[in-house]
């Protein structure tokens, strides 16, 4: 059976230190492989091959192509060596090797300042974004609402998604779906193998042998506690994103792939094709199974400071960006950032800094005031370096000018 992947990597965590023992840990010498055989090897050195994009044995997921159809010219993103002063960009080496990341670019001002990668990847891999996925979703959902496929935010689950009649979802609104304030009990653990968070990610990416699609298990989801009134309370949900997912698919008629690879994907400067994982059913990992190389990831960054427009086309309603980005409920620092606005985490109170966050510590965090961002794919086990992430973030931020 194919496991949790968190709960078999919690019984390999130890304590990680510099960038030799990242290297050991992750499987330098066996060459970061990805023919782990589920639950049987040893699942932490294929994690840097699955996390780009190599898929293990035994694994019913499915990948599912998010084109660039090459209508639009690609935005050039090309590292400028001559920005940094040399003690700065050793000062962001040191860091980075310390990093347990595989990849971490920085943009100021539209440069592209610095890039580094490690643990053998390369800018062309395609890395997992994991819960940045979420605000992916949140994007799209912008995108059909402006479309007129869906009519309001403010409407109910039921209707669009009328087949999950018996999930206590089923007439939350979108709009307290975005904000994960659906007032159901979920609990999110994704290191227990038992939890919400873990059954939730073997249905969507096919791996359960329990339930067949995110319909079925929807529709019997009894939450881990008690619900409260939507709307009232902060609650980190993933069932919240998935559903999302659905949401889109329906209203739109068409697979969420092709719509966001239509609308938005093909439309903002991106270089390569992306990626979604899902199951054999149909359904995609609303909450964790986008792809792309971090420079696609950062030309949407760009997009999302200039407000939605890429060259002379509105490609996102520049007051959805403005909503997805503003500290709409208070939320958790703990967990990722103070505020939340739809899908995507704030970190001050007006708004001009915020971040697509994952597990592992995937992240892209964006001040809009002093255009910069900060992109890093991690395999950090323990999920322990966002201080010193957000550290580094500032820094850049606020030490580095670029014209």
């Amino acid at each position: 059976m194919f496991k949790s992947i968190f709960s078999l990597m919690l019984c390999s965590i130890v304590t990680i230190s510099n960038a030799e023992v990242h290297e050991k840990i992750l499987g330098k010498a066996e060459g970061y492989p990805s023919n782990c055989d589920y639950p049987k090897s040893d699942w932490i050195k294929c994690l840097v091959a699955f996390v780009t994009a190599n898929d293990p044995k035994n694994n019913k997921m499915v990948r599912r192509t998010v084109k660039n159809d090459g209508s639009v010219a690609v935005r050039e993103l090309k590292i400028d060596n001559s920005i940094l002063d040399i003690k700065v960009k050793n000062r962001l080496d040191d860091e980075f090797k310390r990093m347990p990341s595989m990849a971490l670019l920085i943009v100021k001002n539209g440069k592209l300042i610095y890039e580094n990668y490690q643990y053998d990847r390369k800018p062309t891999d395609q890395f997992l974004y994991f819960s940045m996925t979420k605000s992916i979703v949140a994007l799209a959902i912008g995108k059909a609402v402006e479309l007129g496929h869906i009519e309001s935010i403010n409407d109910p689950v039921s209707k669009y998604v009328p087949e999950l009649s018996n999930s206590p979802y089923y007439q939350v609104t979108i709009k307290n779906l975005l904000q994960m304030t659906s007032g159901v009990g979920y609990k999110y653990d994704p290191y227990s193998p038992t939890s919400d968070t873990s059954t939730i990610g073997l249905v969507t990416n096919g791996n359960s042998d329990k339930f067949q699609s995110l319909t079925e298990y929807l529709n019997q989801y009894k939450p881990a506690r008690k619900s409260d009134e939507q709307g009232k309370y902060f609650n980190y949900d993933n069932n919240a994103s998935n559903i999302l997912a659905m949401v889109l698919k329906n209203a739109t008629k068409k697979p969420l792939t092709e719509f966001f690879s239509e609308n938005i994907w093909s439309k903002i400067g991106t270089e390569a094709d992306g990626s979604w994982q899902g199951n054999n059913q149909g359904d995609l990992m609303g909450h964790a199974g986008f792809h792309s190389t971090p420079k696609d990831l950062a030309r949407l960054g760009l997009v999302l400071i200039n407000n939605g427009k890429y060259l002379d086309n509105q490609v996102i309603p520049s007051d959805w960006v403005t909503t997805q980005f503003s500290p709409l409920v208070k939320a958790d620092k703990n967990k990722g950032g103070e505020f939340y606005g739809y899908q995507t985490w704030v970190f001050d109170s007006n708004g001009n800094k915020f971040g697509f966050e994952g597990h592992l510590g995937q992240t892209m965090m964006i001040n809009k005031k002093t255009k910069t961002i900060l992109v890093t794919f991690g395999v950090d086990l323990k999920n322990e370096y966002w201080g010193n992430l957000f550290k580094t973030f500032d820094f850049v931020s606020d030490k580095i000018e670029v014209n």
